[in-house]
Formats: structure tokens, C-alpha cells, sequence
């Protein structure tokens, strides 16, 4: 087990290191950003823009709140495009990518059962997912202090926590669908396309009258950082509908898994 959660962490420690790098360069520079922020001014911005902010912000707070600016600016959006596609990426080469690649096939060809094949690349997907998200929010918490507000460690811990969550369904959900392919590219760009169509369905929502019912089909509806943030507040039914859909995904792309040819 140890071996195969290495052995993947191998071949992704070069890409996972350049994606941490950058999270923790864009969540430093919006904190330092915050801090030379004159709010009189951005909260006029915020004013004449507010239902486009809100829309692609994926928040209602305020954006003149700490939790409203970051949201909006930052993990709104841009990290779930730059973490998400971490994810995507990992997920996709789990199964699919493994058989295409030839690495699957030399693997079973070892004394390794499916089972714990498949357990060790959950893993592997567990551990890349925790470093995405010490990247993603450790300067958040960290220079929260320098800059005028104080999260508090317990709301960084919650932050921290529901980001993993939703970067896990996004990952898992990558890793079912490649379990039906025998390619990296195809369940990458599936499961991409399905975050985009979701991102769009989340701004429709905002930007257009009765749509509401489609916003609780979108991952975008349950990833709210802005109350966590604020008041250090997390929603309970969010945490349910992300833990049901990381076990709907790993439950399919296990007994998909188990039953698809390998060569």
C-alpha cells in the first residue's frame, strides 16, 4: 500500500509542487492586497457591480468583509479553477491514465489485489488534496493578523476542512469517470467540462430570475467560504451533499473498477 501511494505521489511531485507554489502565491498577494485596499473605493466598485460580483464571487456577503473580498477575488473562482484542475488532473490519471500510460497493467502483474490498488490511489488523491489545501489556506490564516482581521484558528481549520471536501468530490469524481476510460485525457476533460457547466449554472442563478433550482445541482452551490470566513459559520447540509457525493463517486469508480480490464 505504502509503496503504490509513493509511487504515484512520484510521478505527480513535480506538478503538485508547482500548483502549491502558486496557491500560495495568489492567497498571499490577495491578503497583501486586502491590506492596501482603500474600502471607501471598492465598496463603490462593489455597488455599481454587484449582481456580477455576486455571480462570479459564487457569495452574497459583503465584499467589503473579509470573507465577501476573498471569496469573490480569490476562492470564489480562482483557486477552484487552479486547485479544481489539480484535482481533475490527478483524478483522471488514477485508472484511465494508468492504462494508458502502461503503468496499470505492470502494476497487477505484481502479487497487488484491485482493492488495495484502488484504496492506495484514494489515498494518494487524500494526501494530494491536504498539501493543495495548506498551500491554499495556511497564508490565509497566517497573514490574517498583518492585515486588519483575524479569522481565528478554529474558522481556518473549518475552511481548510469544507476546501477539502469539495476538492475531494472533484477528484473522486475525476477518478470515477476514468475507471470507464483508458485514457487521462477523456475523464479530464469530462469531468472539467461538467465543473464549467456548473460554474455557468451558479452565474445564471445570480444574473437570472427563476433559476433558483438550478443551483442545487452545482458543487459551486455547497463551496460558500465567505460565512466561514466572516463568523467562522459552515452549513451543515453543504458538508452532507459534498461527503454524499465523494462516496457516490468512490463507490462507482470502485465497482467499475473491479470489473474493467486492465490491459
Amino acid at each position: 500500500m505504502k509503496t503504490l501511494v509513493n509511487a504515484a505521489m512520484r510521478r505527480h511531485r513535480v506538478s503538485l509542487i508547482w500548483f502549491a507554489i502558486g496557491l500560495v502565491f495568489y492567497g498571499g498577494s490577495m491578503m497583501y492586497v486586502w491590506k492596501t485596499l482603500d474600502l471607501t473605493m471598492y465598496e463603490g466598485i462593489a455597488n455599481s457591480m454587484s449582481g456580477l460580483l455576486q455571480a462570479f464571487g459564487g457569495s452574497g456577503a459583503d465584499i467589503t468583509t473579509p470573507g465577501g473580498y476573498l471569496s469573490t477575488e480569490y476562492l470564489g473562482l480562482m483557486w477552484v479553477i487552479i486547485a479544481g484542475a489539480a484535482m481533475v488532473l490527478y483524478g483522471a490519471r488514477t485508472i484511465g491514465g494508468a492504462v494508458e500510460d502502461g503503468t496499470m497493467e505492470l502494476t497487477m502483474a505484481q502479487p497487488v489485489r484491485r482493492s488495495v490498488y484502488f484504496l492506495a490511489q484514494v489515498l494518494y488523491l487524500a494526501i494530494a488534496d491536504a498539501i493543495l489545501c495548506i498551500a491554499s489556506f495556511a497564508p490565509i490564516y497566517l497573514l490574517s493578523g498583518v492585515v486588519a482581521f483575524d479569522i481565528g484558528f478554529v474558522a481556518a481549520l473549518k475552511l481548510a476542512g469544507m476546501g477539502f471536501l469539495f476538492l475531494l468530490c472533484v477528484g473522486l469524481f475525476s477518478m470515477a469517470v476514468s475507471s470507464f476510460t483508458r485514457s487521462a485525457s477523456l475523464p479530464a476533460s469530462i469531468a472539467g467540462g461538467l465543473l464549467g457547466v456548473m460554474w455557468v449554472m451558479s452565474i445564471m442563478v445570480q444574473l437570472v430570475d427563476g433559476l433558483d433550482f438550478l443551483k442545487y445541482v452545482s458543487l459551486f452551490h455547497y463551496w460558500d467560504p465567505a460565512p466561514i470566513i466572516n463568523s467562522g459559520a459552515v452549513d451543515g447540509v453543504s458538508c452532507i451533499v459534498l461527503l454524499v457525493v465523494a462516496a457516490a463517486s468512490t463507490v462507482v469508480a470502485y465497482a467499475r473498477f473491479l470489473w474493467r480490464d486492465l490491459a
